[in-house]
């Protein structure tokens, strides 16, 4: 025979409704002590040594004198310059993009602004607004080249720097005991 849920459901978010809610967790002492409740223990702390990395492993694989979390650091530090790099790239392409559009749409409204023999009116307000961003059109648009070129330069200087930190850091071979159902036996593991 099937059980409904719901009834049981129902019942249950009942009996917890019901329930009194739980008494507050009893006060604990403040996670910092004071000196004169733990002595000289504090200034040993802040006095304790930390340990440098040692390399550890007796193969010529694994020996190296990099701190690895160091070594991480500069993989991470190199991928975040290509990202921004690709950005600068980004934003040149919008600037170049821009002053197209800013030489493009003036002069296709200068056009419109001619009278019917050709010549423009006089004192008109938008044919001025349309010559001058058209004469800024080329100093926008130069910059976004510029740009480009910067973001590539960046992208691909670091993204040749990430490469070469990252196949430093992933190549290494390890020999080690494996242990079989009926036996053991040499392992070796090589990670690109």
């Amino acid at each position: 025979m099937p059980v409904l849920t719901t009834p049981i459901g129902v019942l249950l978010t009942l009996q917890l409704a019901a329930a009194p809610p739980a008494p507050p967790p009893p006060p604990t002492a403040s996670p910092d002590p004071t000196p004169s409740s733990e002595g000289a223990s504090s200034d040993l702390a802040a006095e304790a040594p930390v340990p440098d990395w040692v390399p550890e492993g007796g193969s010529s694989a694994h020996k190296t004198e990099v701190d690895p979390h160091e070594m991480n650091r500069k993989v991470r530090t190199a991928a975040r310059t290509t990202i921004a790099g690709g950005g600068i790239v980004l934003v040149g392409v919008a600037g170049g993009i821009a002053g197209l559009l800013m030489y493009s749409i003036p002069k296709k409204q200068l056009t419109k602004l001619t009278d019917d023999t050709g010549h423009y009116k006089p004192g008109d307000a938008k044919r001025q607004s349309a010559i001058a961003t058209m004469q800024a059109a080329p100093y926008v648009a130069y910059a976004g080249v510029g740009l480009v070129v910067v973001g590539i330069l960046t992208a691909a200087i670091a993204g040749a720097r990430f490469k070469k930190l990252r196949e430093n850091k992933r190549t290494s071979m390890a020999f080690g005991p494996m242990h079989m159902f009926k036996g053991g036996g040499l392992s070796a593991e090589v990670r690109f």
